[in-house]
């Protein structure tokens, strides 16, 4: 790629172009020669920031540039490049808070996911010492109930053997005499 400039001759006549026709036209060449620039890795010999600039009309004119509105649109192009690398800045601080609020709040969410877990565990631990508790509870309970079913029957035998002892004694069966 290569900026072709048109060789002319000052004829001295006017053309009526526009200023803005020529700023967007210079600033076309600008990114021109900066891609040129970037692509072979060093400036090519004639540049519009230094060098005229030569625009071609619509029906085939060629016209130099004037230099006050060349630099004018230098300037202003150099500010517009600027303003895309401070908005770029702002975008790349922008994209770093983003990151950095989206990692803050991946902590917040891991944190309150370990909080959630240890409280789980912990009501998962209550529970099984509730249970635990209960079961001892019970545990006790039956041993409870099964002395207390041993020691009633230990005493309903002995009322039986006292019972059935008064009767034999009394109805003075052979089988207990005095």
């Amino acid at each position: 790629m290569e900026l072709n400039y048109p060789t002319y001759k000052k004829t001295g006549n006017t053309y009526q172009v526009t200023v803005i026709e020529l700023v967007d036209f210079c600033n076309s060449k600008f990114l021109e020669y900066i891609n040129l620039t970037q692509t072979i890795g060093d400036a090519p010999n004639i540049s519009p920031f230094s060098d005229p600039i030569i625009y071609t009309t619509k029906d085939g004119k060629l016209v130099e540039v004037p230099k006050h509105i060349q630099d004018h649109a230098i300037n202003m192009f150099m500010k517009s490049q600027e303003h895309h690398e401070y908005q770029d800045n702002l975008d790349n601080q922008d994209n770093q808070e983003n990151q950095d609020n989206q990692e803050n709040q991946d902590n917040q969410e891991n944190q309150e996911n370990q909080e959630y877990l240890v409280n789980q565990e912990y009501q998962v631990n209550q529970e099984i010492k509730s249970q635990e508790s209960q079961e001892s509870q019970e545990s006790q309970l039956s041993q409870v109930l099964n002395k207390n079913t041993q020691d009633n029957y230990d005493i309903f035998y002995l009322i039986l053997f006292i019972i059935i002892f008064f009767y034999l004694f009394n109805t003075n069966t052979p089988a207990i005499k005095n």
